[in-house]
């Protein structure tokens, strides 16, 4: 049986609907790269989002929309101009490293603008693990509270209201291999 791949996209602000028909392996980074064309936006889609509204989650940049029936994507797009209408500051983090009993800490500066992740990231990094490869994880935990949901992931500090010289605990989680 045939099974049709037309997903319905909103793009907000703009409230302009637009059916397009496209694979499961599709990615996020796809969708935007292609909406970008289509309309002619200029800039960088850094601080874009995309909400499945059928599976009720936010989308990261590298997942894949998959094979759901009358899927609907909300796209909420910011322009450069918006973004640089924000006060973009340096913003110093110590990232305190809890693995199995082994406390590690290291200090390194992030931008007000960059999204939360960026820790988990930086950790992952900074123990020379790779993200790419279902190994570990990181669970990041801001003054006590989990801060490990796609949608707090992928808010910004300042949207956060994450200051200067915060401490984050970032617990590494131990998934194959």
């Amino acid at each position: 049986m045939f099974q049709s791949n037309l997903k319905t996209i909103i793009i907000l602000p703009l409230n302009h609907n637009m059916m397009v028909e496209l694979q499961s392996t599709t990615t996020v980074f796809e969708l935007f790269e292609s909406i970008k064309i289509h309309f002619k936006f200029e800039g960088s889609f850094k601080q874009w989002t995309c909400y499945s509204v059928s599976r009720q989650k936010w989308l990261n940049i590298s997942e894949e929309i998959g094979n759901y029936q009358d899927e609907i994507f909300n796209v909420h797009i910011k322009s450069d101009l918006e973004s640089q209408n924000e006060k973009i500051e340096d913003i110093n983090i110590q990232i305190d490293i809890k693995d199995s009993g082994i406390i590690r800490k290291f200090q390194t500066i992030f931008k007000s603008n960059d999204v939360i992740q960026s820790v988990a990231q930086a950790t992952l990094s900074y123990c020379q693990l790779s993200d790419q490869q279902d190994v570990a994880a990181v669970d990041l935990f801001i003054f006590g509270q989990p801060y490990n949901d796609k949608i707090k992931r992928f808010k910004s500090f300042s949207d956060l209201q994450i200051k200067n010289n915060t401490t984050i605990e970032a617990r590494i989680r131990w998934i194959g291999g």
